[in-house]
């Protein structure tokens, strides 16, 4: 194992003059996207393939009776219908031990279907549409059951049971340590209950997987954030050795979190094509998107916190009601990050928790762009507005007198269970420069003279300042570079890019380190023959692991080929150096050189079963990091019809050295606009038995561009110490910044009418109406 390099000195590798990294260079990944040349599971045509359609249930609970496939086994093109008595497939979970064992969820239900879009009939046809019409003609007669959509229904007195085993909705109670007088010396004591409500994914491409037999193996290509985790998960499900498989991610639509699982239909996949010996291919349709792929969010948060005359905070209470869905998945471990970053930005002395895990008859909840930070983010930043409230203050005053200051870093956090060391901060300096670029003065003052004109239109401000964690799992990340004859170099890594542009910032790694033209390099990801260990994308850990592999091994290479061109020109490798021509030469002697491709083919020349000259390299991390940063929405509300428009939004990100600000800004514009979606349209709904009532793209909303503002986006440098590129996470800042700025934007402007609160999302009805009740 390598050790990080540069040891030391956070972001070394960004201090040379003339570098490449920091430079706004385009994306190398674009050109082939612009021409059409992307290659996508549902676009991959292979001959002799089935395709797979499936027969879901449309009631939220019920047992399940006689399953009619009468009317289509004969039909045209129809190779096979398998339910759970035909198919033998391990569970999929729970790997918690605070969970009930039994909860693991069917590959295909059995005798029972706990929410609607859970699989029961899988079909196989010669054709897509054959598939589809013959899954349509099947019938399953069902017992239906009592059942909950909601957690104030699953938790309230009497309710039906989603696991009746276990005796209780809630199935499981992860409560601190109570701290006796948490609220000693406080002068006011406020509680509130928030929602944040459940979200989903919606990436442009649903979920699929092409399966094909190869040998006595499988290869599969599938969407996938972690195609190495996905891997082990088909092994254990086609009762295949790890061996066996060859798993591949090809370009893939989005993920924001959704996808790092491995779902029943890509299960169905895999153990399809091993049992009939042909390809198998399975494409999600939407509507199936919006009621299987798993959800995000959902939290329900009861809030006590105490407070004195000037605004400081004392103490906070914070309970989580969450809800895990039918099965649990991550999810029930998602509150656990919420509850360890309750404080934000916050000095808070005492704080309590209680998680409660609520299973209800609905789609599970998973990972959504933030995982458990946006929730906290939310819950913190709301509560701040509302003690701003109550001692009519204004918000950023109130923020001013709580934050953590500068000298109390690393500062460890006081909730949850082995709590958060925060790394650095600068949250008070950078609030205010958000303010200073926003104009938050001039806005207060065109906020106060529509007020006295009477306008219908009134004018909102509202700050979200947040502290995130970024790589939050620790652990490292796998990087093999190798240098071809021609001179171009390829980095194989264990990320897994869909839009981030890592093959952009792996590049100018490379480039920075060996001279190299950037657009020479080309990166491999999301196959496990060729890249068998990696953690993938998730918890914005690319960059700050993935990156500093790629470093890694680059050093690595440069040390081997040291070697070679000292062995070759009669020096001493240390007298080998990297030249501004990016070839590799003598200290001190003109002409004394060789380029990258001599060097390659010296290895392919003395060992023909090479490919070139290669280094590999681990990166461990020593900790995570915990970017923050300081959003500013201003809106307007139109009072008459609830109608919101934002007019500006400024952000300030921290995400360590900038390797790349148009890779940043685009993860920053990305996660706004989904920001700005949770907390003015967004929302699954579920009636109290489980019915999902937005189960399409005209009731299941999502921010279009006409929605979305300009977005002023700044990029203060804080450099962490915990990597060598001095690198911060910055995939899901954007969301968690931007929901509660523009949340409080919207409630700051009708505050003065009597509305302190609305829950997300903001829609026009529920501000309308809001209104009405506070006349």
């Amino acid at each position: 194992m390598g050790t990080p390099s540069g040891a030391g000195g956070a972001g070394r590798v960004l201090a040379m003059a003339g570098s490449i990294i920091g430079a706004a260079v385009k994306r190398v990944e674009d050109p082939r996207f612009i021409k059409g040349q992307g290659t996508y599971v549902a676009n991959m045509q292979m001959d002799g393939a089935l395709h797979l359609a499936l027969v879901r249930s449309e009631i939220p609970h019920g047992l399940i009776g006689e399953i009619d496939t009468s009317g289509a086994v004969n039909m045209p093109g129809v190779v096979g219908i398998y339910t759970s008595a035909d198919l033998e497939i391990p569970d999929d979970g729970p790997d918690y031990d605070f969970l009930p064992h039994n909860s693991g969820r069917k590959i295909l239900a059995k005798e029972v279907v706990r929410f609607v879009g859970e699989i029961v009939v899988a079909v196989v046809a010669e054709t897509d549409q054959q598939a589809f019409d013959a899954a349509g003609a099947i019938w399953v007669d069902y017992d239906i059951l009592p059942s909950v959509g909601t957690v104030p229904a699953a938790i309230a007195d009497g309710a039906p049971l989603v696991w009746p085993e276990a005796g209780s909705n809630q199935v499981a109670d992860m409560q601190d340590q109570r701290i006796p007088h948490l609220f000693k010396g406080a002068d006011h004591i406020l509680k509130h209950r928030f929602h944040n409500q459940r979200i989903a994914a919606v990436p442009l491409e649903p979920n699929n997987a092409l399966a094909i037999p190869d040998g006595d193996g499988l290869k599969i290509w599938m969407g996938s954030q972690h195609i190495q985790g996905s891997k082990r998960d088909l092994a254990r499900a086609t009762g295949l050795d790890k061996t066996q498989i060859h798993a591949i991610v090809p370009d893939m639509g989005g993920g924001f979190g959704a996808k790092f699982v491995t779902y029943p239909e890509q299960r169905l996949c895999a153990v399809l094509a091993m049992k009939l010996q042909r390809p198998v291919q399975w494409q999600e349709r939407r509507t199936e998107n919006l009621a299987a792929m798993y959800h995000g969010r959902g939290q329900h948060q009861d809030v006590e916190i105490g407070f004195t005359d000037d605004g400081k905070i004392v103490g906070l209470r914070l309970t989580i009601f969450k809800d895990l869905g039918a099965y649990p998945t991550w999810g029930a471990e998602e509150p656990q990050m919420t509850v360890k970053m309750a404080s934000g930005v916050y000095d808070i002395p005492k704080i309590e928790t209680d998680i409660k895990l609520i299973a209800t008859n609905t789609a599970p909840t998973h990972a959504y762009r933030g995982a458990g930070r946006p929730e906290a983010t939310a819950m913190i930043e709301r509560t701040m507005d509302l003690v701003a409230g109550a001692l009519k203050m204004d918000p950023a005053e109130v923020r001013r007198h709580n934050f953590i200051p500068n000298s109390a870093f690393p500062y460890t956090t006081n909730a949850g269970q082995n709590p958060f060391i925060y790394d650095s901060g600068n949250y008070e300096a950078t609030m205010e420069l958000a303010l200073a670029k926003a104009d938050y003065p001039g806005w207060r003052d065109k906020q106060a003279q529509r007020r006295a004109n009477g306008d219908r239109k009134l004018i909102g401000i509202g700050l979200s300042i947040y502290v995130e964690i970024t790589a939050p799992f620790l652990g490292g990340e796998q990087c093999k570079v190798e240098v071809h004859t021609d001179g171009t170099v390829t980095a194989y890594s264990g990320t897994s890019s869909h839009g981030q542009g890592h093959a952009t910032a792996y590049a100018q790694i490379l480039s920075d380190l060996m001279g190299i033209p950037y657009t020479d390099t080309q990166l491999v990801q999301g196959d496990t023959q060729l890249v068998p260990r990696g953690g993938g994308t998730g918890g914005s850990r690319s960059l700050q692991l993935g990156g500093s592999a790629v470093l890694g091994a680059g050093e690595a290479v440069i040390e081997k080929a040291k070697v070679i061109v000292a062995n070759q020109l009669e020096a001493s490798a240390s007298d080998i150096v990297v030249t501004d021509r990016g070839t590799l030469g003598v200290a001190g002697v003109p002409g004394a050189e060789m380029t990258w491709g001599q060097v390659a083919t010296i290895v392919v020349d003395e060992d023909p079963n090479a490919s070139g000259l290669e280094a590999d390299f681990r990166f461990e991390t020593e900790g995570a990091t915990f970017p923050f940063g300081a959003h500013v929405c201003v809106v307007e509300v139109d009072t008459e019809t609830g109608e919101t428009e934002i007019l500006k939004m400024v952000t300030f990100d921290d995400a360590g050295n900038v390797m790349n600000p148009i890779l940043i800004q685009g993860q920053v514009h990305g996660g706004v606009a989904q920001g700005i979606g949770q907390a003015l349209i967004e929302q699954v709904v579920y009636d109290d038995e489980g019915y999902l009532l937005s189960g399409n793209l005209t009731s299941y909303l999502i921010p279009s561009a006409t929605d979305v503002p300009a977005i002023d986006v700044t990029n203060p440098q804080t450099p962490t110490p915990h990597n060598p590129l001095g690198v911060k996470g910055i995939g899901e800042a954007g969301t968690i910044g931007s929901t509660p700025a523009v949340h409080n934007a919207v409630l700051d402007a009708i505050r003065h009418l009597g509305v302190d609160h609305i829950d997300m999302p903001l829609t026009p009805h529920r501000i309308w109406t809001a209104l009405q009740g506070a006349r």
